[in-house]
């Protein structure tokens, strides 16, 4: 669960792991409980990302890939990006950032 500076829920995963670590399947829910995204999320938990039921991409996260401009200042190759689309809602963003910290927590068990 995610939640605001005013401990109010704004957002859930709820994810469920097929045949292992395979393929992540679930769903990403406001406070509400109204459908926000689906998640399908292939075996690589290094290069991925969430489209919501528009079709809108949320965000990508990549794990061991740098852009060259940002290789010039971060020299660690194992270094963590994420990408969001600049119209992209805070609130949604706090949500995301939830999601990839499930997903690392995640990698680490393994």
């Amino acid at each position: 669960m995610a939640y605001d500076a005013g401990e109010r829920n704004i957002g859930e995963l709820r994810a469920r792991l097929w045949g292992g670590m395979l393929r992540t399947k679930g769903s990403i829910t406001d406070g509400e409980g109204n459908r926000l995204a689906s998640i399908d999320v292939p075996n690589s938990l290094y290069d991925y990302h969430i489209t919501d039921t528009e079709g809108c991409q949320w965000f990508r996260f990549r794990k061991g890939w740098v852009p060259l401009v940002m290789g010039e200042k971060f020299k660690e190759s194992e270094s963590l990006t994420v990408s969001f689309h600049p119209d992209f809602p805070e609130e949604s963003r706090y949500v995301s950032l939830g999601i990839i910290a499930y997903f690392l927590t995640t990698l680490r068990k393994e």
